[in-house]
């Protein structure tokens, strides 16, 4: 009995790369007794949101993340969080990666993270640290804000970086730029942070927390 397999979902893999249907076993360079593999064309991974929630994706693997970051960094609520970051198996991934390139299986976790602030005035994006690079990864941290009975977003900014462009960049994501920092105390180990300090002179550590809350005077 011949062995039955969907199509719409299988995909041959010779030497780690796919096979298609134009190829030939001279042009694959394939030798007496090669095994070919077959294998989903998909992985279905769990991307855990900015406010940590789970979602299903299913990705195809040989193609690049390119057009799923877009997608996804479209969608509401994402949208209005400016840029945003994919992190897998502790590196940041890149548009230009696949599945199969980054060796993502059934399961695997993709964690969306906002990137580091700057500060080029009100309509500033924030910066992303290339977390591929070893002196910039030893120097990051990322610390979650999360505002009383609100989500929790995620920031990743170097040791040395001033916490106001953290605060600044929060409060831009959260769409409330008319009051500015004047009308939030953010909080770290119960004490108020100052715009100038910086993680470094707190000595905070990676995944510490900060509160947020606001200030019943306003400004």
């Amino acid at each position: 009995m011949a062995y039955q397999y969907d199509a719409a979902k299988s995909q041959f893999i010779f030497n780690g790369k796919p096979v298609s249907k134009n190829d030939t076993a001279k042009s694959l360079g394939m030798k007496n007794g090669a095994t070919i593999i077959l294998e989903p064309t998909t992985t279905t991974v769990i991307v855990v949101d900015l406010f940590n929630k789970s979602l299903r994706y299913r990705l195809p693997r040989f193609s690049k993340l390119k057009k799923f970051m877009d997608e996804f960094k479209a969608t509401p609520p994402t949208n209005v969080f400016g840029q945003i970051i994919f992190m897998a198996k502790g590196n940041q991934i890149k548009e230009s990666d696949t599945p199969d390139g980054l060796g993502l299986k059934d399961g695997d976790v993709v964690d969306v993270q906002i990137g580091r602030g700057g500060s080029s005035g009100v309509a500033h994006k924030p910066q992303i640290t290339d977390l591929t690079d070893t002196a910039n990864m030893k120097n990051t941290i990322h610390l979650v804000v999360k505002e009383d009975q609100g989500q929790e977003v995620k920031f990743q900014i170097t040791r040395t970086t001033q916490l106001r462009n953290l605060m600044r960049s929060w409060i831009e994501y959260k769409g409330e730029c008319r009051g500015g920092l004047c009308e939030y105390t953010f909080l770290y180990d119960g004490t108020r942070m100052m715009a100038n300090e910086t993680p470094k002179s707190l000595k905070m550590a990676d995944g510490d927390h900060i509160r947020v809350t606001r200030r019943q005077e306003g400004c």
